[in-house]
């Protein structure tokens, strides 16, 4: 029988093991990642030829090649215009009479960001802690921090994805998994074209606008989704105290970078898939009152973050994220509306703004449902999220964002 003995790889990502028995594999490999090398190798005592053809989905890529050596290598392109996914390369081993057919399916590897965990002491010495969560996407939000904050750690929480075979888009886990949608204008409404400014759907407006997509893929015809839960099934503290216990097959590391200058990083340590940075001076930089700067200019700076992938002992980086931070509480205007009578408005000291409402209802009548509704304007942030605390129980609790005609 005719059989490939061996398969080399140039990324250390395939699962399983080589067996000769074993017909169909999985290769994961970085995102970023242009081009993999695949080398077969047979026994020629068994083996007459070996042949190698590259697939995009059901379309066969470029000629099939054929050896009769012992060795046969194929280079595969990642990155091609308009393609499908995944790509699929097949080797065959064959004699006179015989062929095997090995299949190996190229997965995407996807690094998620969880949460964000930042810490730091102010001024007069009090501490300071706040964990943010991440679900949807993150473009254009920005971390409040305090204006006295004297000192700043930053822990990031990532997570591993492979973007493998879709699922239904209505599937009930709670895990992380691969959704497929077409692209079809019809999905959004006229009302939100005009508002939005566009007029056809795309893979990154489809995943800013669903609070489970974490990443997606544009391919052929439609769009991967890398999706989870749009509530997180533990607190953002026990998802970083998680993270430190837990051992990872695939590590993460991640550099925290002058937005300006990028060979000025901090200093990182990381375990599993927790990165820590000590955030100094050099790197997170507010600009400094000159001439007649813009008050949101004073109080704003970015940094960049990249993450990397560690693959045997290969390093393959992300695409670096830009990392926003407002200093001091922005801005707000508030508005409120409801059907029950407002009777008191307090503004703490920090900017916080908490009403009291009075409402009644029937708490024995299911139907009886109250209506409150909030505008808020904040300056230059264009999302915030409503939290109510108890006793009112929370029935939705979801991030909602603004947008405002130019």
């Amino acid at each position: 029988v005719p059989e490939i003995v061996g398969l080399v790889t140039d990324v250390p990502g395939l699962v399983p093991d080589w067996d000769f028995e074993v017909m169909d594999y999985a290769l994961f490999i970085p995102k970023l990642h242009g081009t993999a090398t695949l080398s077969a190798i047979s026994e020629l005592e068994r083996t007459h030829y070996m042949n190698a053809t590259m697939l995009d989905g059901d379309l066969q890529i470029g000629e099939t090649i054929t050896s009769t050596s012992r060795q046969l290598t194929q280079h595969v392109p990642l990155k091609r215009k308009n393609s499908s996914y995944p790509t699929i390369i097949r080797f065959v081993a064959g004699t006179l009479s015989q062929e095997r057919v090995y299949q190996i399916t190229a997965l995407e590897i996807h690094i998620l960001v969880r949460s964000m965990l930042l810490r730091g002491v102010t001024e007069d010495g009090s501490p300071y802690e706040v964990c943010y969560p991440f679900r949807g996407s993150w473009k254009g939000r920005a971390f409040a921090i305090p204006q006295n904050l004297s000192s700043l750690q930053i822990e990031a929480a990532f997570q591993e994805f492979h973007l493998a075979l879709p699922v239904s888009e209505n599937h009930s886990s709670s895990e992380f998994v691969t959704v497929f949608k077409h692209l079809d204008e019809e999905e959004i409404p006229r009302t939100e074209r005009r508002m939005y400014g566009y007029q056809k759907a795309t893979c990154a407006t489809m995943c800013a606008k669903n609070v489970k997509c974490y990443g997606y893929k544009d391919v052929r015809g439609g769009c991967y989704f890398a999706t989870g839960p749009s509530a997180p099934e533990m607190s953002c503290m026990e998802l970083h105290e998680r993270k430190t216990r837990q051992n990872s097959r695939v590590q993460i590391s991640a550099k925290f970078c002058d937005i300006h200058n990028t060979d000025n990083c901090a200093q990182s340590t990381s375990q599993n898939q927790l990165v820590k940075a000590s955030l100094d001076q050099q790197v997170l930089t507010f600009p400094k009152v000159q001439g007649r700067l813009p008050r949101r200019s004073m109080g704003r700076t970015s940094m960049t973050m990249q993450a990397s992938t560690s693959l045997g002992s290969i390093l393959y980086p992300d695409a670096p994220y830009e990392v926003n931070f407002l200093r001091g509480t922005p801005l707000v205007q508030k508005l409120m509306y409801s059907k029950g009578s407002l009777q008191e408005t307090n503004v703490k000291p920090d900017g916080t703004q908490t009403f009291l409402v009075s409402l009644s209802y029937d708490p024995n009548s299911f139907l009886d449902n109250k209506n409150i509704y909030l505008g808020v304007i904040l300056e230059d942030i264009t999302e915030f999220e409503v939290q109510w605390e108890a006793p009112l129980q929370r029935v939705d609790l979801s991030i909602q964002s603004i947008y405002f005609p130019r």
